[in-house]
């Protein structure tokens, strides 16, 4: 009986067996230990709100959109003027601006998008 365990077949199925069993535990068991989520549980969440600024000069307007998350075909139309003007807005938080929200202009040599009107790095938050 021992030298079927020196048979290669015998002894790599047995590792893949064994490997396969240990995934399934380490998979199963949080699902064991915690067991399933309360009925009142909310679903996941595949929408998220975008901050958008109107560049149109006479509108100005900020607005929020519900889109898919990863949504990236701006500009989209603003509510307030029907222009297809809306674009994504970031915050500032240099000392000029202190968290104002800003369409970003793109900066030179990869620098992301760039203050309007204090020319720092800008990021897309919140």
């Amino acid at each position: 009986p021992i030298l079927i365990w020196h048979t290669a077949a015998i002894r790599y199925s047995a590792y893949g067996v064994g490997g396969m069993l240990a995934l399934w535990l380490a998979l199963s068991l949080p699902a064991w230990i915690f067991g399933p989520p309360p009925e009142a549980a909310k679903k996941r969440a595949v929408t998220a709100d975008y901050h958008v600024i109107c560049t149109e000069p006479t509108c100005k307007h900020q607005f929020v959109v519900r889109r898919k998350f990863g949504f990236s075909h701006f500009p989209v139309e603003c509510p307030y003027c029907k222009n297809k003007s809306g674009f994504a807005a970031y915050k500032c938080y240099s000392d000029t601006c202190r968290g104002r929200w800003v369409v970003g202009i793109g900066g030179e040599n990869g620098q992301g998008n760039l203050c309007p009107h204090c020319g720092s790095v800008v990021a897309f938050d919140d």
